[in-house]
C-alpha cells in the first residue's frame, strides 16, 4: 500500500505544476479528480479484491473517520465495502494521501518558511522537496494511520 500511496502522489503531482495552490490544500488537489467520480479504479470487483488485501488499512480508514467525523460516516463508510467498493477504496486512499501530505506540510518548512496557509505556484523545486521527502513522509503518515483502531 505504501508503494501504491507513493505512486498515487508522483504521479498526481506533475499535474500541478504551474498551479497556484494554499498549500494546506494540496492533498485535496491532487485528488479531484478522483473524488469528483468517487472512484480510482471504476470497477467494483477491482476495488473489492485491493480493500481485501489492504483490510488492514480500510479498517485503519474506518477508525480515522469514526474519530474525525463521527459513527453515521464510520458506518456509511463501512457499508460501502459491501454496497459501493469503489467508494470505499477511494475514501481510503484519499485518507492516506491525505494524512500523509497534510501531516508532513504542516511539520515542515519549505525553503526555511512554514508554507501550510501559503498559496504557491507549484514549481520544480517544490516538487523535488515533496519527491525528496516522500518515503519518509509515507512512513510517518503510515505510522499515525496505524494508531486509529476500531
Amino acid at each position: 500500500m505504501k508503494h501504491y500511496i507513493k505512486d498515487y502522489i508522483l504521479e498526481h503531482l506533475d499535474g500541478l505544476k504551474g498551479q497556484s495552490i494554499y498549500i494546506g490544500d494540496l492533498s485535496n488537489e491532487l485528488y479531484s479528480s478522483d473524488n469528483m467520480t468517487g472512484s480510482i479504479t471504476c470497477n467494483a470487483g477491482r476495488s473489492q479484491d485491493n480493500l481485501r488485501e489492504h483490510a488492514a488499512e480500510f479498517e485503519h480508514t474506518v477508525a480515522y473517520v469514526k474519530d474525525n467525523f463521527g459513527d453515521i460516516e464510520a458506518g456509511e463508510l463501512a457499508l460501502n465495502l459491501l454496497r459501493s467498493p469503489e467508494k470505499a477504496e477511494c475514501c481510503m486512499v484519499f485518507t492516506y494521501v491525505d494524512e500523509v501530505l497534510n501531516n508532513f506540510l504542516g511539520k515542515n518548512n519549505y525553503k526555511g518558511e512554514n508554507v501550510w496557509n501559503e498559496k504557491l505556484t507549484i514549481d520544480e523545486d517544490f516538487l523535488n522537496w515533496i519527491r525528496e521527502h516522500l518515503d519518509e513522509a509515507i512512513d510517518e503518515g503510515f505510522s499515525i494511520m496505524e494508531e486509529y483502531t476500531l
